[in-house]
């Protein structure tokens, strides 16, 4: 980290704040340790850290449509804060706390053994963050983007507040877990189930993978799906995260809804589409590893007498 950077985050800001009458100032103290160590496949420098203005929630509240993942290589997180805005929008809205002083409070869930999400297991973790976020040194934005030109901030502080709990932006920016993500915002209890491999002797079959997902959705569980390394379809990103947002019936049968947290079905897309897009349930199978599943009463057994 360059000294700059270094002297950015230990000094103070003042925002103006609008009300009925004059602006007032507000003085926020720079809490964030070392968020600006990047991945190192970004290829570029952090310039410093800039105050971003605008409102916490568009229209009131979070939307699917506000999460624009762009460099970092955090899909699982913004993935599962897409889903999240969509189903569970109360959960999105508990999780952070705008202190009115250009301060906010995000609670994420933590589970003190590695592995066991489940609410037992869990304990709160409240972190503290400000507006200022990451950018180069044309001043844009270097991690997650709003949707459009004065958006909502919520993904952008949510994921500079993971960035915070987990050790830096380097620490979620270059790959991980959807699973730990779908735990670390709910405290729900938590799976992953693959399409193949140890946990899925017999194969995939479409149909009973379709019993056991559709149930999931209607219950409004939290649900991700995950592509392997190179998935040999140029439309699926390899080694990528994708909300699963919904399910239609078509003449040719079952399709799974899903969202590119990109906000665009492929690089250079157009963003008319935000990103979604449907898939029949065997080429779910075919294209992607497996779903991470997280609900108030996750039923796991479910899922075992569909793929055995």
């Amino acid at each position: 980290m360059t000294e700059a950077l270094r002297s950015s985050l230990s000094i103070a800001c003042v925002l103006a704040v609008g009300g009925c009458g004059a602006a007032k100032q507000i003085r926020t103290d720079i809490d964030l340790s070392d968020p600006a160590d990047q991945p190192p496949a970004m290829g570029r420098d952090i310039a410093h850290f800039q105050v971003i203005d605008g409102p916490l929630f568009r229209d009131g509240r979070p939307l699917p449509g506000d999460v624009v993942q762009t460099h970092a290589g955090d899909c699982y997180f913004l993935a599962a804060l897409a889903q999240l805005a969509g189903d569970h929008p109360e959960i999105i809205e508990s999780a952070i706390q705008d202190r009115g002083d250009g301060t906010f409070i995000v609670r994420f869930f933590d589970a003190p053994v590695k592995g066991r999400r489940t609410p037992e297991e869990r304990r709160v973790v409240e972190v503290r963050i400000d507006r200022q976020l990451p950018t180069d040194a044309r001043g844009q934005l270097l991690y997650a983007r709003r949707a459009d030109h004065g958006g909502a901030l919520w993904p952008l502080l949510l994921e500079k507040a993971f960035a915070k709990a987990k050790g830096g932006y380097d620490a979620i920016g270059a790959g991980g877990n959807a699973a730990n993500a779908v735990f670390s915002l709910t405290g729900w209890p938590v799976r992953y189930f693959p399409f193949r491999g140890r946990d899925a002797r017999n194969g995939f079959d479409a149909t009973r993978v379709a019993e056991a997902i559709l149930p999931w959705l209607k219950e409004g569980d939290c649900i991700l799906a995950n592509t392997p390394q190179d998935t040999g379809f140029r439309g699926i990103a390899g080694h990528h995260v994708y909300s699963v947002v919904g399910s239609v019936l078509r003449p040719e049968g079952r399709f799974i809804v899903l969202r590119n947290p990109w906000g665009r079905v492929t690089k250079g897309g157009s963003r008319d589409s935000d990103g979604v897009f449907a898939l029949s349930v065997p080429e779910l199978g075919r294209l992607f590893r497996g779903v991470a599943v997280g609900g108030p009463t996750l039923d796991v057994e479910r899922w075992r007498q569909a793929l055995h």
